[in-house]
């Protein structure tokens, strides 16, 4: 069997914006995102506030504070080639393979692809 799932490098902050808006212009995101380090392993944690005018009235929403753990390329190698056979990772935009030496890739979003016996 394959495992395919998307993550962010640990650079992606520089790409992560502080204001997102719908295509349609009705909601409007807020996001204060900061790098923490907490015993050694790298997060990304951001605060999210969305603002809705979709209706009669602008209606506010607290998303939350939302923490992502940001590995090192060559640890999520290692992590998922402890559990399957072939770990492939692909630049999320390009779907360029990342080569194995790399820390990060152009669009800090990459897809892993992970094969099993």
């Amino acid at each position: 069997g394959y495992f395919v799932g998307d993550f962010i490098t640990p650079d992606h902050i520089r790409w992560y914006p502080n204001l997102m808006s719908a295509d349609e212009g009705n909601i409007v995101s807020l996001r204060t995102p900061e790098l923490i380090e907490e015993g050694g392993i790298n997060y990304q944690e951001s605060e999210i506030i969305n603002l809705d005018f979709g209706g009669k009235q602008m209606k506010i929403n607290y998303a939350g504070k939302h923490k992502r753990y940001l590995p090192a390329l060559y640890r999520m190698r290692q992590l998922f080639g402890e559990h399957f056979q072939e770990v492939s990772l692909y630049d999320a935009t390009s779907l360029a393979e990342i080569p194995e030496w790399a820390d990060s890739c152009t669009s800090t979003r990459y897809v892993v692809v992970a094969r099993k016996g």
